[in-house]
C-alpha cells in the first residue's frame, strides 16, 4: 500500500513539474524597444525599433517668440534652429541645435552638435559650432559616418562685428581628433568626400602675423595638404575635391538672363582656375 501511494506521488510531483514547465515556456518575453536604424525627414529625425515603432524624434525646423524680461523695456527675440546632417549609410545622424537671443544690437548663441548612433545615443558632443549663415552650419560628414569636419567657434568678446576664432577639426565616429588645423579668424567653406579621405577648408589665418586666404586642399591619412593661395585678382575662388584626391580651384560668375523677373533669373557660370593631384 505505501508503495502505491508512493508511485502516485512521484507521478504527482512530476506532472506539477511538466505544469511549471509548460508555464514557463509560454511566458511572453517583454517587446525590445531598442532602436535598429534611422528615419528622416524636412520634419524630424526617428529612431525606429525591429517592430516599424518609434523609440525616439528629434523635430527638426526653426522657431520664433518674443518674451517680456523683467527690468527691460520692449522684448527680447528667441530663435531656434534644429538641423540634421545625415550620412548616407545612415548609421549615424549629426543634429545642430542652434539657439539664439536678440536684445536691441546685442546677440547671444549657443550652437551645439551632438552625433548620434542608429540606436538614438549620444556618442560625443561640441559646443560653438560655427556656419557661414544661419542655414549652412559647417559641419561634413563621411559616406560611412566615420569622420565627422567641423568647425567649432568662439567669439573675442560680445557685440556686432565680434571677431571671433575658429577652430576646423575632423573627428572619427567616436568623437576623437583625427587632425586640428589651428585657428582660422575666418571660415566661409569647408568639405569632405564621401569616403572620408579628402577634404578642403576656404578662409583666413595668420601666418607669420600677416593674414593670408586661401583654400587648403588635404588628404587626412598621410597628412598631406596643397594650399591656394586667394588674391585681388581671384576674390570669388571655391574649391572642390572629389573621393580620388583630384583638386579643383573655380571662380563663379552670375549671368542675369532676364532683368525684369523677380528674383532675377540667372546662370551659373564656373571658370576653372587650377586643377591638380592631391
Amino acid at each position: 500500500m505505501l508503495k502505491k501511494y508512493s508511485i502516485l506521488f512521484i507521478f504527482a510531483a512530476l506532472g506539477l513539474g511538466f505544469v511549471a514547465c509548460a508555464k514557463k515556456q509560454v511566458v511572453k518575453e517583454e517587446p525590445k524597444t531598442e532602436a535598429v536604424k534611422i528615419e528622416e525627414s524636412d520634419d524630424a529625425v526617428k529612431f525606429i525599433d525591429a517592430a516599424g515603432n518609434t523609440v525616439k524624434e528629434i523635430e527638426l525646423g526653426k522657431k520664433e517668440e518674443y518674451k517680456d524680461v523683467p527690468g527691460m523695456t520692449g522684448k527680447i527675440r528667441f530663435e531656434s534652429k534644429v538641423y540634421k546632417v545625415v550620412p548616407e549609410s545612415k548609421d549615424y545622424v549629426g543634429i545642430v541645435d542652434f539657439k539664439i537671443e536678440r536684445a536691441f544690437d546685442l546677440a547671444v548663441s549657443t550652437r551645439i552638435f551632438s552625433y548620434y548612433d542608429r540606436e538614438g545615443n549620444v556618442l560625443w558632443q561640441k559646443k560653438g559650432i560655427a556656419s557661414h549663415n544661419y542655414d549652412d552650419f559647417h559641419v561634413r560628414i563621411s559616406s560611412d559616418g566615420n569622420r565627422i569636419f567641423i568647425v567649432t567657434r568662439k567669439h573675442l568678446y560680445v557685440g556686432p562685428g565680434a571677431p571671433s576664432l575658429n577652430w576646423p577639426v575632423v573627428y572619427n565616429q567616436k568623437g576623437d581628433v583625427v587632425w586640428a588645423f589651428g585657428e582660422y579668424t575666418e571660415v566661409s567653406q569647408i568639405a569632405i568626400t564621401k569616403n572620408g579621405k579628402y577634404g578642403l577648408i576656404r578662409g583666413e589665418k595668420k601666418e607669420n602675423g600677416k593674414e593670408v586666404s586661401g583654400i587648403l586642399f588635404f588628404e587626412i591619412d598621410n597628412k598631406k595638404t596643397e594650399f591656394f593661395e586667394i588674391n585681388i585678382d581671384n576674390l570669388g575662388a571655391m574649391g572642390r575635391i572629389s573621393d580620388d584626391g583630384h583638386a579643383t580651384v573655380y571662380d563663379v560668375d552670375l549671368k542675369i538672363l532676364d532683368k525684369n523677373s523677380w528674383p532675377f533669373k540667372v546662370e551659373r557660370i564656373e571658370t576653372t582656375v587650377k586643377e591638380f593631384q592631391l
